[in-house]
């Protein structure tokens, strides 16, 4: 049952790894997509106030309109895949709960069964000594 308990963590703590992994490099993409549009932006804003040609100054509007759209689908792919990263670390922390109950509960029963093993044990004395006291009253009574 422990062991299972110890699988099924690690296990999750690889997925969970995995997804805040996978959260990372969305993120990444996100500030990727930023520096470009921020980049981008600044041009159109340069070519608007030097007098670019017309179609330059409109390719880049098209452009940066799709920057804006890539960083919507962005903003979409980064709140599921933290959905994802806080469902794993939810699971994560199940686990990790189960497998300390495990082991409070294994905790417990060795607890127990020491004290029964030196309630046996000292029962045992205890007779040797009431025998050896019986011997003895015995042995003065004769």
């Amino acid at each position: 049952m422990l062991a299972l308990a110890r699988r099924r963590l690690d296990e999750a703590a690889r997925a969970l790894g995995a997804s805040l992994a996978a959260r990372a490099a969305i993120e990444a993409r996100g500030a990727t997509l930023e520096r470009y549009r921020n980049e981008y932006v600044g041009r159109l804003a340069g070519d608007g106030e030097s007098g670019a040609p017309v179609e330059r100054w409109r390719a880049l509007r098209r452009f940066v309109a799709r920057l804006e759209a890539a960083r919507e689908a962005h903003e979409a792919d980064l709140r599921a895949a933290q959905c994802r990263s806080d469902e794993a670390r939810s699971a994560w922390r199940e686990d990790r709960r189960r497998l300390e109950a495990l082991l409070a509960l294994e905790r417990r029963r060795a607890a127990e069964r020491a004290l029964r093993e030196r309630r046996a044990e000292q029962r045992e004395h205890d007779e040797i000594a009431r025998l050896r006291r019986a011997h003895g009253k015995g042995e003065h009574d004769a």
